[in-house]
């Protein structure tokens, strides 16, 4: 919606690759910022899951 409206504004050919180029800036910067959370959020997920077995293994240890 926001390429239409910005093309039919400016009109010219350098609006077109400018509004073009300014919404693959946008979608750049939000594509890297979703992968960098997944990816912190990933590490917590193992680190909370090590945390976990390395508190349980010791006591399923001892149990056999």
């Amino acid at each position: 919606m926001k390429i239409v409206t910005q093309i039919k504004a400016e009109g010219s050919m350098y609006g077109i690759f400018n509004s073009l180029f300014y919404n693959f800036r946008h979608l750049l910067i939000y594509t890297v910022m979703c992968n960098t959370v997944s990816k912190l959020t990933e590490v917590h997920y193992y680190l909370y899951n090590y945390q976990a077995l390395s508190e349980v293994l010791p006591k399923y240890q001892s149990s056999l």
